[in-house]
């Protein structure tokens, strides 16, 4: 602590030494101190993504309360366009069952970052898993246009073949 102290001396506070505070008050187990500075850090910055991150899950782990952590991400969605935060909606939302709104997240990347090849397989890979292999298919292609001589995405593809059964198809990638 007399290390931190020396160090707030010489640099300002802001979300860098918010973080280190919250760092060494986890290797101090004091809990208490931790909660108080990640809501000072949500409060403070808004627009940090590991401040947002870390209320959701004090909201979600600590306080057991899922629709206030849920409502934290979806407020910091809709003022701050971080994909630290859509990544951990699309989670959420994925393991609520939410399809639809996975969907919504997953087109919003698309729209954001229409050339990342990424984007595309993440949604081809929901379209497989929810046994619409067309759209999973279709989705694909648009991904191996963006990225031809990358193997990943054959190879993703073709893991996707074979989670369908069809071996035939996955060799062939």
């Amino acid at each position: 602590e007399k290390v931190l102290g020396e160090y707030l001396e010489i640099f300002p506070e802001d979300e860098y030494t918010l973080e280190k505070q919250i760092t060494l008050a986890g290797k101090l187990n004091n809990i208490d101190r931790v909660l108080q500075l990640i809501e000072e850090g949500y409060e403070k910055y808004p627009h940090q993504p590991q401040y947002v991150l870390g209320m959701y899950e004090v909201e979600n782990e600590y306080r057991k309360a899922p629709r206030k952590a849920l409502t934290v991400l979806e407020k910091s969605y809709a003022k701050f366009f971080n994909t630290e935060i859509i990544d951990k909606l699309i989670a959420v939302y994925w393991d609520k069952g939410n399809i639809n709104r996975v969907m919504d997240l997953l087109n919003d990347l698309q729209d954001r970052y229409p050339t990342s090849a990424n984007h595309y397989l993440r949604e081809a890979k929901v379209h497989n898993i929810s046994r619409a292999y067309k759209k999973a298919d279709a989705v694909m292609e648009k991904a191996i246009a963006l990225a031809p001589y990358s193997s990943y995405y054959y190879g993703q593809w073709a893991e996707m073949y074979s989670q369908r059964s069809d071996m035939p198809m996955a060799l062939k990638m």
